[in-house]
């Protein structure tokens, strides 16, 4: 007692403090109590609990079954920068080359797209690859003016000729059936993803030739090995050395494509045969596959990359000999902007292979 008085005497008088004024009772001897002092914290917070928990978010391993799966839900749910739209119609990838402006020709960005689409064949609910054009043109071939604007750095010209050569003979490869939905125009590397595909359907308003001599170039995605295969050694040599075209019923005749139908009718048709395959066993369609498609020797491939690979390294040496810049507007110049919308059937300005 007489202690409590004595801290009470050396305080000073009372005054009067409300309930809740801090400030008044530590002005008063009454010290500051700390949150928390003098308990020990047997536990991390609740929050850096469950961060502890959470674990880092697995990406499938490429063996696992699950894989495939989730290639196809990433490609369809990737923003569209590739050009190439990605659309699932039942157990069938549909593949729409989306650059209707320059006549779906292959640029980086498309190639990039495709091997997404091919990738995604992994997943066992995909049966079927369909690739198609929008507009007018299935594919007009490799973008020239991306090619000419490489003819300065000639590495990188032949790497991204390269890539589109190998993706031909990946589609080629694939371990599902691929059909090419041939919407309109397809030339040079455009009649090279046709020939891809184990089969072909074409639009009535299609018009199919390789065209490359029609640019100054040659083939390097494969329509020299692959065309004599579709059409026979003579039919193929007349339509690498002529540049001419052939219209959809032509096609279908000659053995180019299995079948001709009217525009309107092209998706529902292709639907229809994709469904069809799809419903058979898996496993005895991938058997199929390495009977019906027909070998096709390395060598024929290497010759034909070879003949690529000179003539265009003969081109970018013309070029970085010549004094004076190339025409840009010259009738037939790849970059000449009054020919880039051509009506099917003529020369289209941005073929290659």
């Amino acid at each position: 007692m007489r202690r409590h008085q004595r801290l009470h005497r050396r305080a000073g008088p009372a005054t009067a403090v409300r309930p809740g004024d801090q400030r008044a009772r530590r002005d008063h001897g009454h010290p500051r109590r700390v949150r928390g002092a003098g308990r020990v914290r047997r536990h991390p917070p609740h929050s850096t609990r469950r961060r502890q928990r959470r674990r880092p978010r697995r990406h499938p391993d490429p063996g696992r079954p699950d894989a495939g799966r989730h290639r196809v839900r990433q490609a369809l749910r990737e923003p569209d920068v590739t050009s190439v739209v990605l659309t699932r119609r039942g157990a069938a990838l549909w593949a729409r080359i989306d650059r209707p402006g320059v006549g779906n020709a292959c640029d980086g960005t498309v190639l990039a797209g495709l091997e997404r689409w091919l990738a995604a064949a992994t997943d066992p609910g995909v049966r079927v690859l369909v690739l198609t054009g929008t507009g007018r043109s299935f594919c007009a071939g490799a973008d020239l003016a991306e090619a000419t604007a490489l003819l300065g750095d000639l590495p990188a010209l032949l790497a991204h000729l390269d890539r589109g050569r190998r993706l031909v003979r990946a589609i080629r490869a694939a371990p599902v059936p691929t059909v090419a939905a041939v919407n309109g125009a397809a030339f040079g590397g455009g009649l090279e993803l046709l020939l891809a595909c184990d089969i072909a359907v074409a639009a009535d308003s299609a018009r199919i030739g390789d065209r490359h001599l029609a640019v100054g170039q040659v083939p390097g995605w494969g329509s020299s090995v692959l065309l004599p295969l579709a059409v026979g050694p003579a039919l193929a040599r007349r339509l690498l050395l002529t540049g001419e075209t052939w219209s959809a019923e032509e096609s279908a005749h000659r053995g180019l494509v299995s079948a001709a139908v009217a525009d309107d009718r092209l998706v529902g048709h292709v639907d229809a045969l994709a469904g069809a395959v799809a419903a058979l066993d898996p496993a005895a369609v991938r058997r199929m596959l390495t009977v019906a498609r027909p070998p096709v020797a390395d060598a024929d491939w290497d010759r034909e990359w070879e003949t690529l690979t000179a003539h265009v390294t003969a081109q970018a040496t013309a070029r970085a000999g010549s004094t004076s810049p190339p025409d840009r507007h010259t009738p037939g110049s790849p970059t000449r902007p009054d020919t880039l919308d051509r009506p099917p059937g003529t020369e289209h300005p941005r073929c290659a292979p």
